[in-house]
């Protein structure tokens, strides 16, 4: 039988564990960032993945237009022939790029969630 100490106990542990797994995980994307560099003019800038930004980064061939939105990132426009940088779509996770390879702008997001560390996949073997 349960005594009302018992209740307190358990009421006491669920919010120990509730708070301790907002610190653990609920500070995610905290320390991503996307970072665009345009080659050409050695220009390079980071924001937060959580921003919402549109720039515009130089290269060779013109202007590519990069949008930071609703935590993804990516290459909206760009002067390059085939376009592959657009058609790639947006990127969310730590370690993935978007680069238009003709106007020498790259696009990547570095970083890991709090309290994640960078986990190895099939690729890196």
């Amino acid at each position: 039988m349960l005594r009302p100490l018992d209740y307190i106990l358990t009421v006491i542990a669920g919010a120990i564990t509730l708070a301790s797994a907002f610190f653990v995980y609920g500070g995610a994307n905290s320390e991503i960032k996307v970072k665009i560099n345009a080659q050409e003019k050695n220009e390079s800038w980071e924001f937060p993945l959580r921003s919402d930004e549109t720039l515009s980064a130089g290269g060779p061939l013109g202007e590519t237009v990069v949008e930071i939105k609703n935590g993804r990132t990516r290459i909206i426009s760009s002067p390059c022939e085939n376009k592959i940088c657009i058609s790639m779509g947006a990127i969310d996770s730590a370690g993935h790029f978007v680069a238009c390879l003709p106007n020498r702008v790259i696009v990547t997001i570095e970083g890991s969630p709090a309290g994640q560390k960078d986990e190895l996949d099939a690729a890196t073997w």
